[in-house]
């Protein structure tokens, strides 16, 4: 019989998470319907989470990390600024067609409650720093411009 450590057991009820709202929203999202989706007991989320605000928010970070992740995927920094551009728009399309779950929930995840709504942001950009150089070191070689760079990062 193998045991699953800690780190695994968490996973399993984001990922399960993750498919509940996909496929009922964050409404939909019940502590005991998520124990049954992930196939654990209704008291073990609560060795990982304090409560479901707790569970949405580490829900949103792990959503927006794996999403980070698959668009920088093998982007390289000290190439030149069109291709890393390139890389990350083929990424964005790969994740597109493979992840559509994640996209189509997008919004929900942008309105879960954060009770630290600043901090979750800078943890977000964080995430996408090389998206953020990219644009920050397209527009200092003005290859950008800010006019369209301000309303696409605010």
């Amino acid at each position: 019989m193998t045991t699953m450590n800690t780190s695994d057991k968490r996973q399993q009820i984001l990922e399960a998470a993750q498919r509940m709202v996909a496929e009922k929203g964050i409404q939909g999202v019940s502590m005991q319907k998520l124990a049954n989706e992930a196939g654990v007991a209704a008291g073990t989320i609560y060795r990982y989470f304090d409560d479901k605000d707790h569970l949405l928010e580490e829900l949103r970070l792990y959503v927006v990390s794996r999403m980070a992740k698959a668009v920088q995927a093998g982007v390289e920094m000290d190439k030149p600024l069109k291709e890393q551009y390139r890389k990350m728009w083929l990424n964005i399309w790969h994740v597109a067609a493979s992840n559509i779950d994640s996209l189509k929930t997008r919004a929900q995840y942008d309105s879960i409650p954060s009770k630290n709504c600043y901090t979750t942001r800078e943890q977000e950009r964080k995430m996408f720093a090389q998206v953020d150089n990219l644009f920050n070191e397209g527009k200092k070689q003005g290859i950008l411009k800010t006019s369209i760079m301000k309303s696409f990062l605010d």
